[in-house]
């Protein structure tokens, strides 16, 4: 048999937005991380290019060809020993000038001299092994003839230092972004998900029959499963009511053939006429089950309807106390004035009525009734001073045509009726010992309702 998986929608959603969201900000962290290198490198690039520029234009040559610069700036970079910020003006492979970062008495060239004349970037090891990156450049002045070969560097440190800083930064805002994301997520996803909540209240409301049909405002792919909802509540009860025609039609119709085949066969002989009363009174007694059902049927599609324990137990009471005036018996109820049981009162009534009656029937002195509200509904315990019922016989009392009193009239049908609307409203009934006496019985129920409370 497959198994019917349940999962929380809230949660997949929450699962779901999660994963795209990391991926969202990964893939969005590692492209601004990647622009932001970018970035850096291009102005560190400027910084070469400016400062080689500077370098160019305080190069000169004497009459005499000899090489000599004018106004170079002191950068603070350029001058701390072995920083990696450095630059060389290289003339006929001699290293003519240099920053006084790279702190030699005998200079030579950083890199070998290049050819080509435009200015170029490249990555090269330094003299202490500090990976560097540079622009080279290789200027011919036309009006001396000369050639001359410039090198501006720095560390690739630097480069990456920013960036990292940049990317650590940047975590612990989308960190801090993701946080408040998410809470705004779970914020809309509980506003999206509430009128999911209200079906759900609503599902409930007629469940425990306090109303009959959905009216609620939903958005509209939620009111289309309202709809079909209201739908299939109304075919079910079009359906129930067919059925319970259907049966209580068929239970009409033998009635009458029935009692035609009880009459006639108290003309027959004694021996004929024994067989053929017991199959017309079980007939009768299946008859009389369906029509009890099908009434029941017909009662259970007021979904929405309530009944007042109190007020029932006292009408009740009232006439069983007529009833069996002449034995004396001293009837007696506890019961919360607003306790509502969530069903027609036409079955609270055959219920009770069964019950009381039956305590009463074998009652000595006393019959207490005792109606609470409790978690699961309401609770409703019978109980007499009676000889009770034999723990080996609770389990039978229940059943189609049996009799606690075979002396007595009837079909037998009656606890039969009864379990059958408790077990209905998906209630239940158990027999156990009554605190009354020593040998009396008590019935507890347990039924859909609850305590209305009052302002």
């Amino acid at each position: 048999m497959p198994t019917n998986k349940t999962y929380s929608l809230r949660g997949r959603l929450i699962q779901r937005m999660i994963i795209f969201m990391i991926i969202a900000l990964s893939v969005l962290s590692v492209a601004l991380v990647m622009l932001f290198d970018s970035y850096i490198e291009r102005r560190f690039d400027r910084t070469l290019t400016n400062k080689s520029n500077s370098l160019l234009a305080a190069t000169q040559f004497t009459a005499s060809g000899e090489l000599q610069l004018d106004h170079i700036s002191a950068a603070a970079r350029f001058q701390e020993p072995f920083s990696g910020w450095y630059w060389q003006v290289i003339h006929q492979g001699e290293v003519k000038q240099q920053s006084a970062s790279l702190y030699a008495d005998a200079p030579f060239p950083l890199i070998a001299e290049h050819n080509n004349p435009q200015l170029t970037f490249i990555e090269f090891e330094g003299p202490t092994g500090l990976a560097l990156r540079g622009a080279i450049r290789r200027v011919h002045f036309q009006a001396v003839d000369q050639t001359v070969f410039i090198i501006v560097s720095g560390p690739k440190d630097d480069i990456h230092s920013d960036v990292i800083a940049f990317a650590t930064r940047l975590i612990v805002a989308f960190a801090l972004l993701g946080l408040v994301f998410a809470s705004l997520l779970l914020w809309q996803l509980k506003k999206m998900l509430h009128p999911i909540k209200e079906l759900q209240r609503g599902i409930r409301a007629i469940r425990d029959g306090q109303q009959d049909s959905l009216t609620l405002s939903l958005p509209n792919e939620l009111d289309e499963v309202q709809t079909e909802l209201n739908h299939l509540l109304q075919n079910n009860k079009e359906i129930l009511e067919r059925a319970r025609l259907q049966a209580s039609n068929l239970a009409h119709a033998l009635k009458n053939p029935i009692s035609v085949l009880k009459n006639h066969a108290n003309q027959l002989p004694q021996s004929d006429a024994k067989i053929i009363l017991e199959q017309a009174e079980k007939l009768s007694q299946s008859t009389h089950s369906h029509l009890a059902r099908a009434r029941l049927a017909g009662s259970f599609e007021k979904l929405a309807a309530r009944t007042n324990v109190a007020d029932t137990l006292s009408e009740l009471i009232f006439s069983l106390e007529l009833l069996y005036k002449q034995k004396g018996l001293k009837i007696d109820f506890s019961c919360h004035p607003h306790l509502q049981f969530n069903g027609d009162n036409h079955d609270l009534d055959e219920v009770l009525g069964n019950l009381i009656d039956n305590a009463c029937k074998w009652a000595t002195q006393r019959v207490f009734i005792k109606a609470t509200h409790v978690e699961r509904g309401i609770e409703i315990c019978i109980e007499d001073d009676g000889p009770g019922i034999p723990i080996t016989e609770r389990q039978t009392v229940f059943a189609p045509g049996k009799r606690l009193d075979e002396t007595t009239q009837g079909s037998g049908l009656g606890l039969n009726i009864v379990q059958d609307i408790v077990l209905l409203y998906g209630g239940t009934i158990s027999l156990h010992d009554s605190t009354l006496s020593k040998t009396g019985l008590a019935i507890t129920l347990l039924l859909p309702g609850t305590q209305i409370i009052m302002d």
